[in-house]
């Protein structure tokens, strides 16, 4: 059985880690929706409830801004334009606010780091929510992924702002010393469609296993010995094959051997140079989920993955300065144990850990522990405080034939919001039941589109206090205190959650007129010159 006041007592706590870093203001207590998402593939007893064949649709509807104080939700396919002859009463530019569907890219705003926050170029803390893409490229011929621009309006229609972006060290440098222009071009051409619907990217340097010598993927062949892969015998589940003495002596070698870390860095810089004038590039994941190989994980996030990582940003910093780098710990912080991973010295280093649940992993079943995911996060915001670096949880999700698995990702998401986390679900793609694709493998949707097409606030004037999204009574509140950033709070309202539209409140007002527009299904709204804290709440009509 759910805690009815847990997540209160969870927002209290991040509140008090707001403050802790001089953040003062009051704080609105909201309504506590008490059973928003649980059932697993069909056998739930809420009324909420969503089961595997009522996501058909690929558009969310459009909307508009009208005189009054009421937004409405139009239902159609179009996310470019208004269709009823009402006129849009826009006002901010940049990024985060329309998702391009001016005309523009929409990604003209750097991002930068704050503390603890990301903030854009007026100081507005800005929240990235979006998806891998794509699994799917490990296994094509030109390790690009396998999709189309219907694909990308589905990521837009679904409120993303931000893909991850698989790219891999073996197509980059599929022979050593021999670069595969082509590949970085390809790479190149899915950034500016990718940017051309709104999107940014970071481009992540992905691994799994080493690479395809273990039947993994990321450092080419050559990378290591083939004694080790000659001898090698997988076992499943596949994570185990990490502890395989044959992987760990190529981690091992990697991390030992300049000169191959120094191939590693150079495929890195090439792709680098490719997309150093593409601001929808806003950053790069510098390794996927790192393993340590034989050693001591302290010994290694210390001795090993620390120098590594700042070698790969000195490289990377000469060639784009203000890009974001997304430093992620040792892999075994996926299964919650924190990282030793010193402070650098450097600006704009994101926190990007992944958390998947150890136990439903195993099982496909959910134990309704939502204690163990907030205390999952917490040990996360812990290291964030410590190192002093915005988290951005780089994969998280959930096996579609989980039970209770609609609950589970409900969880993982409302942990999310209340750290005003930023998170890239794992993954955009087409597979079976037992995987974690959104897109079953014929391509149809499936019941995780429901649960990752959420409302949450992307750009916030201030420094962020609580934000929840109550199902049950169709309410999204997003409160915060000023702290001398200017622009309107930008907050994505899903007309899958809000399918009659909605009404905005600011300090308890209704919203002025005019203050309330919709581009690309999100509502702005600018906030009166008062209190120094304000809430913003959006009721479903």
């Amino acid at each position: 059985m759910r805690m009815k006041n847990h997540r209160l007592s969870r927002t209290g706590l991040a509140v008090l880690t707001v403050g802790l870093l001089g953040c003062e203001g009051g704080i609105k207590t909201v309504g506590d929706d008490t059973d928003t998402t649980s059932g697993d593939t069909g056998d739930d007893t809420d009324t909420t409830s969503e089961d595997t064949g009522d996501d058909t649709d690929t558009t969310s509807g459009d909307a508009d801004s009208d005189t009054d104080t009421d937004t409405d939700a139009d239902t159609d396919a179009d996310t470019d334009a208004d269709t009823d002859g009402d006129a849009d009463t826009d006002t901010d530019t940049g990024g985060v606010d329309d998702g391009g569907a001016d005309g523009g890219d929409g990604n003209d705003e750097l991002l930068w780091t704050a503390d603890i926050w990301l903030q854009d170029m007026q100081g507005r803390t800005v929240i990235l929510r979006g998806v891998n893409f794509s699994g799917d490229a490990k296994y094509t011929p030109d390790f690009l992924p396998a999709a189309s621009d219907a694909d990308i309006q589905n990521m837009v229609a679904w409120g993303f702002n931000t893909v991850r972006f698989l790219v891999f060290w073996e197509a980059i440098e599929p022979e050593e010393g021999k670069f595969n222009d082509q590949y970085i071009s390809g790479v190149v051409e899915w950034v500016d469609r990718l940017a051309a619907a709104g999107l940014w990217v970071v481009l992540d340097m992905h691994q799994d296993l080493f690479g395809r010598g273990f039947w993994g993927d990321g450092a080419p062949r050559w990378a290591c010995l083939e004694e080790y892969y000659a001898t090698y015998v997988p076992k499943e589940p596949w994570a185990l094959n990490y502890f395989a003495k044959e992987v760990m002596a190529c981690y091992d070698r990697f991390f030992a051997m300049p000169e191959l870390r120094d191939h590693y860095i150079e495929s890195f810089a090439r792709l680098a140079e490719a997309v150093k004038d593409r601001p929808a590039v806003i950053g790069f994941d510098l390794y996927n989920e790192p393993s340590w190989g034989s050693a001591a994980l302290a010994h290694f996030d210390q001795q090993h993955l620390a120098p590594f990582y700042e070698d790969i940003i000195t490289r990377l910093r000469g060639i784009s300065p203000r890009k974001l780098m997304f430093v992620e710990p040792n892999s075994m912080r996926n299964s919650g144990k924190a990282t030793a991973l010193p402070n650098f010295a450097v600006d704009g280093l994101v926190y990007a850990p992944h958390y998947y649940g150890t136990g439903v992993e195993a099982t496909h079943v959910y134990e309704i522990d939502v204690d163990n995911v907030f205390n999952a996060f917490e040990s996360m915001i812990e290291d964030t405080l410590r190192l002093k670096m915005p988290l951005w949880l780089g994969e998280f999700g959930v096996p579609r034939d989980t039970v209770l698995g609609k609950t589970f990702l409900g969880d993982q998401y409302e942990a999310l919001d209340g750290w005003f986390a930023s998170g890239m679900y794992w993954s955009y793609g087409r597979d079976d039941e037992k995987s974690h694709s959104l897109l079953d493998d014929d391509g149809s949707l499936t019941w995780l589109v429901a649960g990752v097409d959420r409302p949450y606030a992307r750009a916030i004037p201030g420094a962020p206090l609580v934000t929840n999204f109550n199902q049950t009574l169709g309410m999204f509140t997003v409160s915060f205190t000023e702290n001398g950033s200017s622009g309107p709070c930008e907050m994505y309202i899903p007309a899958r959650h809000f399918p009659a539209g909605s009404t905005i409140t600011v300090d308890g007002m209704p919203a002025a007129p005019k203050t309330v527009s919709w581009k690309g299904r999100v509502a702005s709204v600018t906030v009166p010159s008062g209190p120094p804290t304000h809430i913003i709440e959006v009721w479903r009509k």
